[in-house]
């Protein structure tokens, strides 16, 4: 992405504050006009003011000298406040944006993309950008006034040292051009690599639990400080760059004031320039080279902040997931599922569906049979419309479902999975993400349905104790009942349960199944499970393998007549010893009670 492009692309965050910015850019021409103002005064002093010995003008001329300074030094404070406020104002609307941008973007994106990654991009990557539109402009403004008013003034002063004095400026042009593509490719690995470590450093406090308990901090360490060690050498190159192009620009500029002192000092002997005139002119060479040092020195700032900027604006360029346009569908669901000859890979030539086709109904309850691995969950993420790049088409009561109203479709749906999310929040918070505007009544009315009203009440501040990150204070069989709770309370239409209860003890299973229950009642609802307990009362079992549906019906039928399913289930109840009875998921769903033979041979009874 060239510069200019960047730029451009920068300045629609700024101009809703360009006020602040407008205002610092005045103050900073007026403090540069006193800047430029200095080596006049110099001059006053040395050929005017002290040949007449007069105290008291000297004294008069001293206060005019500081009350001027003083006049500067608040008008740099002021700026400084303006620039501050503008910096963060900017700051802020980029990730703000940023932010809205990485919500909407494909699921995918989440799936190959550390989210330390992102997050140093919305935190890190703004910042360093929008330097851009705010010190470095003011700073790069107030040397370029210098630097221009200066050229014009020595020229009066004379124009043979001022020639003198920018003789060099066509060695500090190559200079800089020279620098600055290798110094902005480093600026972008250095900001690339930095992210990589947050990736790193953030999914290592995730997994704190599981890197104790095998073990790994020493592995984990040594990943995370190869990455440091990378990002200190890109620095390390990145300052080395940055330095030789000052040490450059200081030998040029020490040739020309050393040149400007022996031709000034022979024009002084020769009577063609006064001593106050020398010495006005040496201040003012300090004038082009002071700032054209600073103007160098920014240039890594520069060069950092556009590199971060082109990564900032790579991801916002990702295409979002938008369904929310005025030709989207609005619709009330009443549960009709279809899935067309859907067929969908993560990766190239690597299918995880294949041509899936089925009808349901309103109001069935359909389970998923598979190994791991077979596409179940895949096939419920594409119902979610977590996934848009499939072949074949996904209806809902007949519309495809890449035409309906993203907000709307996904306020249908209600999901509990197995590795329950919870937000480092309040319990009542928690469960409130299912109805954002819902009342204290209705949240107790969805916890007591989903029977973690009891336990609720027994924590230190009921409703209003802290989970922790993830959840981390409470139970699998608590978080999981808060998850229910959130999905009862959004009311879906159709309902995903992702084995919902396959991590949790034996009595909160009990409270779960009874939950599950309510929840599921005149739902559309689509169960996996690798307990066969809970999918014997389905309306229909579909058994899934090699990402393709090899057998459909109740579980008698497949039983009878699809061999994978015998076999999952039967490879289920064999390692249970001699006689196995499992839990009801629903009201009235049948037990399996696996018994041994006369001869040992095993068993299986269905109860109704």
């Amino acid at each position: 992405m060239q510069n200019r492009t960047i730029i451009k692309r920068i300045l629609p965050f700024a101009k809703p504050h360009a006020r602040s910015f407008i205002a610092a850019g005045i103050l900073t021409v007026v403090s540069a006009a006193i800047d430029l103002a200095t080596p006049l005064v110099l001059l006053l002093l040395i050929d005017v003011v002290i040949p007449r010995k007069d105290p008291v003008l000297l004294s008069k001329f001293g206060a005019g000298f500081l009350g001027l300074y003083f006049l500067r030094s608040l008008i740099d404070f002021v700026r400084g406040r303006l620039l501050v406020g503008f910096r963060e104002e900017v700051v802020c609307t980029m990730q703000k944006g940023l932010y809205e941008k990485i919500q909407r973007l494909p699921v995918a994106i989440f799936d190959e993309t550390k989210t330390g990654y992102l997050a140093s991009r919305i935190l890190a990557d703004t910042t360093a950008a929008s330097t851009l539109v705010g010190d470095t402009v003011i700073v790069a403004l107030i040397n370029l006034i210098i630097v221009s008013g200066t050229v014009l003034i020595a020229f009066a002063i004379n124009w043979r040292l001022t020639l003198i004095a920018i003789s060099v400026a066509p060695v500090f042009a190559i200079g800089v051009q020279v620098f600055n593509k290798h110094i902005k490719d480093v600026a972008h690995k250095v900001q690339e690599e930095k992210s990589k470590v947050y990736g790193d450093v953030q999914e290592s406090f995730a997994g704190i639990r599981l890197i104790r308990t095998f073990g790994l901090e020493k592995f984990r360490s040594r990943t995370v400080e190869s990455g440091i060690e990378r990002n200190k050498d890109l620095n390390i190159r990145l300052g080395v760059l940055s330095s030789m192009s000052v040490a450059i620009a200081l030998l040029c500029t020490t040739f020309a004031g050393v040149s400007i002192l022996w031709y000034g000092s022979y024009q002084v002997i020769g009577g063609m320039l006064t001593l106050g005139q020398l010495m006005a002119f040496s201040a003012y060479t300090v004038n082009i080279f002071g700032p054209i040092r600073n103007l160098i020195g920014i240039n890594l700032g520069v060069q950092t902040s556009l590199a971060a900027a082109e990564r900032v604006f790579g991801l916002m360029d990702e295409c979002a997931e938008d369904r929310n346009d005025a030709d989207a569908i609005d619709i009330v669901f009443r549960g009709n599922v279809k899935f067309r000859n859907v067929s969908f890979s993560y990766k190239p030539d690597v299918p995880v569906l294949r041509d899936i086709s089925f009808d349901v109904r309103p109001g069935d309850v359909i389970a998923l049979v598979g190994e791991s691995g077979a596409g179940k969950s895949t096939l419920l993420s594409l119902l979610s419309g977590f996934y848009d790049s499939y072949d074949g088409g996904i209806f809902i009561d007949g519309i495809d479902i890449k035409q309906l109203k993203r907000d709307t479709f996904l306020k249908q749906f209600g999901i509990v999975m197995q590795d329950t999310f919870l937000f480092s929040a309040s319990v009542k918070e928690n469960i409130k993400y299912g109805k954002l505007e819902a009342s204290e009544e209705e949240i107790v009315r969805a916890a007591k349905a989903a029977n973690a009203h009891e336990f609720i009440l027994r924590l230190p501040m009921g409703y209003d104790t802290e989970v922790g990150e993830r959840g981390s204070q409470l139970s699998g069989g608590e978080r999981q009942r808060i998850a229910i709770a959130r999905a009862i309370l959004r009311n879906p239409r159709i309902l995903i349960l992702d084995e919902a209860t396959s991590s949790v003890d034996s009595r909160s299973e009990n409270l779960i199944h009874d939950a599950l229950a309510n929840l599921m009642k005149g739902r559309t609802t689509f169960v996996i499970a690798h307990r066969f307990s809970t999918v014997m009362s389905a309306s229909r079992i579909m058994v899934i393998e090699k990402g393709a549906i090899i057998g459909s019906g109740t579980h008698e039928e497949l039983y009878v007549n699809c061999l994978t399913y015998r076999r999952l289930f039967d490879g289920q109840f064999s390692s249970h010893g001699d006689e196995r009875q499992t839990d009801a998921l629903l009201p009235g769903q049948p037990k399996v009670i696996v018994n041994r033979g006369a001869k040992g041979e095993r068993v299986v009874t269905v109860e109704l």
